[in-house]
């Protein structure tokens, strides 16, 4: 017969162990990342991962950073397309890639100069 004791500390030492246990777990961790995932989104907008943010003020480096901004935005993504042919690169391969330039040029999200 086990003493009050024993089923005391065999009730706590099950707890971890039991059926419903695992659920438990899946489920908090859900809500830990629904609650949680919201502010991951928050943290891209306050890092700064350029070399300004750790080189001092006077380093040229810096001032060539500041002065860049002036003339190119920050939020430009280059693409570059490339054509391979490897007999070489026709003349109809050359207007398909003009062709190609003109309608990427012509795409709504496209700014600047296409070449």
């Amino acid at each position: 017969m086990k003493s009050a004791g024993t089923r005391r500390s065999y009730g706590i030492a099950s707890l971890p162990c039991g059926r419903r246990t695992k659920y438990l777990v899946v489920v908090f961790w859900l809500v830990v990342v629904a609650v949680t995932g919201g502010l991951a989104a928050k943290l891209q907008g306050a890092e700064k991962n350029d070399a300004s943010a750790y080189l001092p003020a006077s380093a040229e480096s810096t001032q060539e950073l500041h002065l860049q901004s002036r003339f190119v935005s920050r939020n430009l993504n280059p693409a570059v397309v490339v054509y391979v042919r490897p007999a070489g690169i026709t003349p109809a391969d050359l207007r398909k890639a003009a062709a190609d330039a003109r309608s990427f040029g012509a795409l709504p999200a496209v700014h600047g100069r296409v070449t």
